[in-house]
């Protein structure tokens, strides 16, 4: 049986998660709603991508019981509510990048998966610089061998402000819809 996707904001970024499950065979994966903060938003991706279920707010998508996982494209400081929306719910969650604004908020996260038993993923892609260096250096167009390879990782704050206006945009732009 297919694993049947629900897509959580209707924005560009839900647009190219929702292409790129396509691509995969549909009697593994299917794409049965969407749910946006506005009908008009979730009907107008509902049609580009053919999607039979349309959801106006989060909450009713919440509770409609042939989803097995949700993918959040909503922007990032709406993660922790959207997130604990549906694990709740007791739907399996992939989550946009980064999971959460800090520290408290993710264990908050965490807590909520591991409470209700769901899996829950952080949508994170890394780039792998090695893979595209090393065949280049491999052939000389670097000029030589790759000699270091660096580690780089992020140390999230225990505690960020989430109420400035940059991480608060207005709802009539495209991000989160």
């Amino acid at each position: 049986m297919a694993t049947r996707w629900g897509i959580c904001s209707s924005g560009k970024i839900s647009h190219d998660f929702t292409v790129a499950l396509k691509t995969l065979p549909p009697e593994d994966h299917q794409v049965v709603a969407v749910a946006a903060r506005e009908l008009e938003d979730a009907q107008e991706f509902a049609t580009k991508h053919s999607i039979s279920r349309v959801y106006g707010s989060y909450e009713l998508m919440a509770r409609d019981p042939d989803i097995d996982v949700v993918y959040i494209g909503v922007i990032h400081p709406y993660h922790l509510s959207t997130c604990l929306l549906f694990t709740n719910a007791k739907k399996n969650v992939l989550c946009e990048k980064p999971l959460a604004m800090n520290t408290k908020k993710m264990k908050e996260i965490l807590s909520s998966a591991k409470r209700n038993d769901v899996f829950l993923m952080e949508m994170y892609c890394p780039f792998c610089g090695s893979s595209v260096t090393a065949p280049l250096g491999f052939c000389g167009v670097c000029g030589g061998d790759i000699t270091f390879l660096k580690d780089v990782a992020n140390k999230v704050p225990e505690e960020m402000p989430t109420t400035s206006a940059h991480l608060s945009p207005q709802p009539s732009t495209s991000a989160g819809k």
